[in-house]
């Protein structure tokens, strides 16, 4: 991969002040936020309009800029008050607004052209139609639908001229780009007003006439990963390159951050990066999504085990009491945290304290150990901070 960093932004998500500042610290272009109202986000700490100003400051003293998520679908009764937030937040210098409602939409066309409006990846726009139609009502950038191909991507850039934004790290959602309607269903709280309850990501049994033909997380789709495919991207006319995670913690996004980069720029430690980054969060080992046409049902689900399963490390060799040993060469430190799997579904987890690895489950030897929580990698990612260089002159 040539050097290409200077191409592509790096769009990092900030659920929180500590993501944020993560974020900035570890060399992403821009970042993504909600507020406390109206995102698609409703379970993450957010920020508010008192706090905004103080971050956009802090972000754009960095030269990093700030997209405000104020992307749910709208009662007709909110629509005045998010409007005017969205004005509020353009006056405090918020650089873009990413948008899935279309009356909100339209109303910022008609009354506010000066606000850089971004389509949310939620309104689904997969091809060139979808994206001119965004162009013709004020859109700044197109956010993709997840499911786009890299010939998907190829034919939007060819004939729309518009910024095009792409999910390269993180979740992917089992129903067709975000909009799914499982949890208001069964409970009235709405994913596409950002109270998704990961129903997705519970067990459930195929069944066929009362003949059960498998069992698992069926509806649990692996992370996707495309930072070996950046250059491809590229290429293909993506211009900004985003990260998933707005629920994730602090740790995550700077390992994120810093993966993206490095991978960007063609370093050569994209390896361990990568190890590193299965260590903070990954589900199912990661998937290329959607990127190649026509992905497997295999490709996509990984029905073992629907949360984070961490970076391998070895296997039990031996087991006394709740103490396991281990058949690795992996140095663990006091504070690391465990899963154990076999056949890939959980069966205990363990932490290293006292020079040990106290475990709980039903294990055995020869089973599985991935590390969850390194103690180091975290305290190595939090002690990292940013500097700038200025110029003084002083008399």
């Amino acid at each position: 991969m040539p050097n290409c960093a200077h191409k592509a932004e790096i769009l990092a998500p900030a659920g929180n002040e500590d993501s944020l500042k993560a974020a900035v610290n570890y060399g992403a272009n821009a970042v993504y936020l909600g507020l406390d109202t109206y995102n698609a986000r409703a379970s993450a700490q957010n920020f508010t309009l008192d706090n905004l100003q103080k971050w956009l400051d802090y972000a754009h003293l960095y030269g990093v800029k700030v997209y405000l998520a104020l992307n749910i679908l709208l009662n007709d009764y909110e629509c005045e008050q998010a409007f005017q937030t969205i004005i509020n937040a353009h006056n405090m210098g918020v650089d873009a607004v990413i948008v899935q409602d279309l009356g909100l939409m339209k109303l910022l066309s008609q009354y506010a052209q000066e606000v850089k409006v971004h389509c949310s990846t939620q309104m689904g726009i997969n091809n060139y139609l979808g994206a001119k139609w965004a162009k013709d009502n004020g859109a700044h950038r197109v956010i993709l639908s997840r499911e786009c191909s890299l010939k998907d991507i190829k034919s939007i850039s060819q004939n729309v001229n518009i910024e095009i934004e792409h999910f390269v790290l993180g979740a992917l959602c089992v129903c067709f780009s975000g909009n799914c309607y499982y949890s208001s269903r069964v409970s009235g709280l709405s994913g596409n007003r950002g109270r998704c309850l990961q129903l997705c990501r519970k067990r459930y049994s195929l069944i066929n006439d009362n003949k059960t033909l498998s069992t698992g997380y069926l509806l649990s789709p692996a992370d996707q990963n495309l930072t070996l495919y950046l250059n491809q991207l590229i290429n293909a006319g993506v211009t900004s390159f985003k990260i998933e995670g707005r629920m994730k913690r602090p740790e995550y996004v700077a390992q994120a951050v810093k993966t993206l980069k490095n991978a960007l720029e063609n370093t050569n430690s994209y390896h361990d990066d990568l190890a590193h980054l299965k260590m903070m969060f990954n589900r199912g080992g990661y998937s290329t999504g959607y990127f190649k046409q026509s992905p497997k049902h295999s490709d996509l689900i990984y029905s073992k085990h629907p949360a984070h399963i961490g970076q391998n490390v070895g296997k039990i060799k031996s087991i006394q009491k709740d103490i396991i040993g281990l058949n690795s060469n992996y140095d663990y430190q006091n504070g690391d945290g465990f899963k154990i799997f076999r056949n890939g579904e959980e069966v205990g987890n363990a932490l290293a304290c006292n020079g040990q690895i106290k475990f709980r489950g039903e294990v055995k030897e020869g089973d599985d150990v991935n590390i969850t929580s390194s103690a180091k990698l975290i305290k190595d990612l939090q002690n990292y901070t940013r500097k700038l260089k200025i110029n003084m002159q002083y008399t």
